[in-house]
């Protein structure tokens, strides 16, 4: 992964929220509209997160149902975002109000809404707004937090009283915290074996020797599909082709700042992908200095190693989760995620 100065992608959360026939807009600044939501505060897991930033921008309790889409986009400032499209019902309008940055709260039909397309915000809401009639919807634990002990913490936090939804709150519980990787389980499978998933070592101090996938940070303006194709030829030295499959969910990571990003979670955007081939030994190109080493485990295998061994919580997961969607037949398309002027 080549060191780089410029921002990183991030990861906002907006919401379709519903009531009856109508779903709730928000205007901002220049007579703008957008979806409720923005930037999260991850701690809380998707659904917290976008139930907790809904309230806060304008009043609304709304239950998460499903995902309706994932868009990549440029926002008004920059800014690249994978943006998690969430549709919902609204349950409670008794402390509705526009919040911070918010100028008005609008209630209007789909039909309503995409009539008044040079009003939107960003580019993706037209997209998304004509997703709401296909029958192409993703369950909500497509998303997991890798941290549920920090989840737990926070949720007890608020039920505490102890972090709330005032606005001199609001830029820090909100801001963009986070980063966009994409790490790809590698699976091989010969004609008279299990399968096997790929996992590196390395030696280097943000690595500390412990087992982690194939994968790297997102590059602006490249997909997901891209990014995994990218980082598994850079990180073998272009000795392992992967053949894409898709996507088998998202998580997020607590983690340490990177580089000069004032970063503390990793969207970590999951793939999986077949390799024809079981390479045992990485050329000395990216061995170096830092000892980089591959390993070639079963599912058997992982499922028996503590957490400890991982270098995150999800380099263990995300393998059983691909093996199991895989079975299942469950595999997101890569063109679920649907760039939009990027």
């Amino acid at each position: 992964m080549g060191q780089t100065t410029e921002r990183l992608n991030s990861t906002i959360c907006s919401a379709l929220v519903s009531l009856g026939n109508k779903y709730a807009f928000k205007e901002t600044e220049n007579g703008k509209i957008s979806f409720l939501g923005g930037h999260m505060n991850w701690e809380y897991g998707v659904s917290d997160a976008i139930i907790r930033r809904t309230y806060a921008d304008t009043g609304i309790a709304f239950t998460p149902r499903y995902i309706n889409g994932i868009t990549q986009h440029r926002t008004p400032s920059g800014k690249e975002v994978i943006n998690i499209n969430i549709v919902g019902n609204a349950v409670d309008l008794s402390n509705q109000r526009p919040g911070k940055e918010v100028n008005a709260i609008h209630w209007l039909t789909r039909e309503e809404a995409l009539r008044q397309r040079d009003r939107f915000r960003t580019p993706e809401m037209h997209y998304l707004l004509q997703r709401l009639s296909q029958q192409n919807a993703v369950s909500l634990d497509f998303i997991q937090s890798s941290d549920q002990r920090l989840k737990l913490e926070t949720q007890l936090r608020v039920a505490d009283g102890a972090i709330g939804t005032e606005s001199e709150e609001f830029d820090g519980l909100f801001g963009p915290k986070d980063f966009v990787v994409v790490s790809t389980a590698l699976r091989y499978q010969g004609p008279e074996t299990l399968a096997k998933y790929a996992f590196m070592r390395c030696k280097r101090k943000q690595f500390n020797n412990k087992l982690s996938l194939f994968g790297g940070k997102q590059n602006r303006g490249e997909h997901p599909k891209q990014t995994a194709i990218r980082e598994t030829s850079e990180e073998s030295g272009g000795l392992i082709i992967p053949e894409p499959i898709g996507i088998i969910g998202i998580w997020t990571n607590r983690v340490t700042k990177y580089q000069d990003q004032p970063s503390n979670y990793a969207t970590n955007i999951a793939t999986v992908a077949e390799v024809n081939e079981l390479v045992t030994e990485l050329p000395e190109s990216v061995r170096d200095e830092s000892g980089k080493e591959i390993y070639w485990l079963t599912l058997e295998e992982i499922a028996n190693m503590s957490y400890s061994e991982f270098r995150t919580r999800d380099a263990k997961e995300i393998p059983i989760r691909a093996e199991q969607v895989l079975q299942q037949q469950r595999i997101i398309p890569f063109s679920f995620i649907e760039q939009i002027g990027v």
